[in-house]
């Protein structure tokens, strides 16, 4: 992979752990700290972080491929991480061992922490 793509993936994966120590410590504040609790955020972003490192692995493999094939591949792509959510959230509602919520915060994690990094850089630029 390209280092460029490499350091963001790197940036974000960073951020999604602060993300995560962060939703930790307000989960601590309003006392829903629980096994459960703390298992769906941390599932929800892992799978949020697989999400992204499968995308980055597409895009650069998209470059290399007739258009056909590489719309293929991303319209795949994206059924599979479709399904990946689906599967996640799913088990979290059916079980008591993850929380749905903090799971559908934790697939949220990516999301948010680019949108976050983004604004801060244009605030940083100014």
């Amino acid at each position: 992979m390209d280092k460029q793509i490499l350091d963001s993936i790197k940036k974000v994966t960073t951020g999604v752990l602060i993300y995560t120590l962060v939703g930790l410590i307000v989960l601590l504040l309003i006392q829903k700290l629980t096994l459960s609790t703390v298992l769906g955020l941390i599932v929800g972003c892992a799978i949020s972080i697989f999400s992204l490192l499968t995308i980055a692995r597409g895009m650069v493999g998209f470059v290399e491929k007739d258009t056909g094939k590489a719309t293929f591949s991303a319209v795949f792509g994206y059924f599979f991480r479709f399904c990946l959510y689906a599967v996640v959230l799913i088990f979290a509602a059916k079980t008591n061992y993850i929380n749905v919520y903090t799971v559908a915060v934790g697939l949220l994690s990516v999301s948010l922490v680019i949108k976050a990094q983004e604004i801060f850089s244009k605030t940083k630029k100014k």
